[in-house]
């Protein structure tokens, strides 16, 4: 079974129409529609906005229906010059809790610094804000994505609590992390996945470019069938 996680209904309505045998349900809140595609069986969940929505939702399905896999997608936020436009697919290779720390005088310092990680894996690894998803599945996602002629690109994934919409902002994290893409439960279920020992994939189409807030200039539609295309892409090769 393949586990399918994103915020908001906006992001999936039309990834919903492909499901065969279409079940729904409620459960703590959270709305689950199960179901058949490409001969995969799928569950998925409409999380909720944020960090503590999301982790609810993918330990709900982590537990429930134990799956082998799950894809954690919807819209996210480009930063500039990396090389990807509004309405393209942006992939993780790790995510990265940009706000969990410390604010000393000096500025921010992650988890680190204070000595306590966020988790420790089955195996003793401690994880403080970095989670790295599984480079062999990655290679074969990003493979199947360029046969299929997305224009995706790969690379660090940061979440916040806090939406960036200032210059400032956008360059501190910028040069902070350099990131790809930003979003607000992307970490969240990539930790709950890492605690589990189940694998993790995180697919964003991109809306908009991080910084001054201009809404204008977003394309909200682009990006939801930009990561919509790819899950189902995605589900199709594995």
């Amino acid at each position: 079974m393949i586990g399918l996680v994103c915020s908001v209904i906006e992001e999936t309505s039309g990834l919903v129409n492909h499901i065969k045998k279409r079940k729904f349900f409620r459960h703590s809140n959270i709305e689950i529609i199960s179901g058949i595609i490409s001969n995969k069986q799928v569950s998925l969940v409409i999380s909720g906005v944020g960090k503590v929505n999301a982790a609810h939702a993918t330990t709900f399905l982590v537990l429930k229906y134990r799956p082998e896999i799950i894809i954690n997608f919807g819209i996210g936020g480009a930063f500039p010059d990396r090389g990807i436009s509004i309405g393209d697919t942006a992939v993780a290779d790790r995510e990265i809790y940009a706000d969990e720390g410390i604010c000393l005088a000096r500025g921010f310092s992650d988890m680190r610094f204070t000595g306590i990680p966020l988790l420790k894996t089955s195996n003793g690894k401690e994880i403080y804000n970095e989670i790295k998803f599984n480079k062999d599945l990655l290679c074969s996602v990003m493979n199947n994505l360029q046969k299929k002629g997305h224009p995706v690109k790969r690379g660090t994934f940061i979440t916040v609590s806090t939406i960036t919409a200032t210059k400032d902002r956008a360059d501190y994290l910028n040069k902070r992390y350099r990131p790809l893409c930003e979003s607000m439960e992307g970490a969240a279920v990539a930790h709950v996945c890492l605690k589990h020992g189940v694998d993790c994939l995180e697919i964003r189409g991109i809306s908009n470019f991080v910084g001054p807030r201009n809404r204008k200039s977003w394309d909200i539609n682009a990006a939801v069938s930009s990561s919509e295309k790819a899950v189902l892409d995605i589900l199709e090769g594995l």
